[in-house]
């Protein structure tokens, strides 16, 4: 299978720093330029990695397979490319910066990582 790198429309450094501290809403763009590569993605059975919960559902819709930062660092500390509690030390970085994660899992993982 491998890994594709599959890049998206970036967005200009402006539209980021006017967002950063906050959720960003999904721009029409990157939804548009997902639906024209939905082929790619599930021709060769991919994974969409996102943290955007616009692009996230339209993944779904389209039953193409989508994970986020948190599958992420649990498949680094299987892997054994990360170890707990430096996953743990991340994540709470991330926390940091206000971005929206599932809280929830976030303490879930958190509780099992700092151990």
């Amino acid at each position: 299978m491998g890994l594709h790198r599959l890049m998206m429309r970036p967005r200009p450094a402006s539209y980021r720093q006017r967002f950063a501290p906050k959720r960003c809403p999904t721009s029409l763009g990157n939804r548009q330029n997902f639906a024209g590569r939905r082929g790619e993605l599930t021709k060769e059975k991919g994974i969409l990695l996102t943290g955007d919960l616009e692009l996230r559902e339209e993944a779904k819709k389209r039953k193409v397979t989508v994970h986020g930062l948190l599958w992420i660092l649990e498949q680094l500390i299987q892997e054994k490319r990360l170890k707990p509690p430096e996953a743990a030390k991340a994540l709470r970085l991330v926390l940091a910066k206000n971005a929206y994660l599932p809280p929830k899992e976030c303490e879930r993982l958190l509780s099992q990582w700092e151990k």
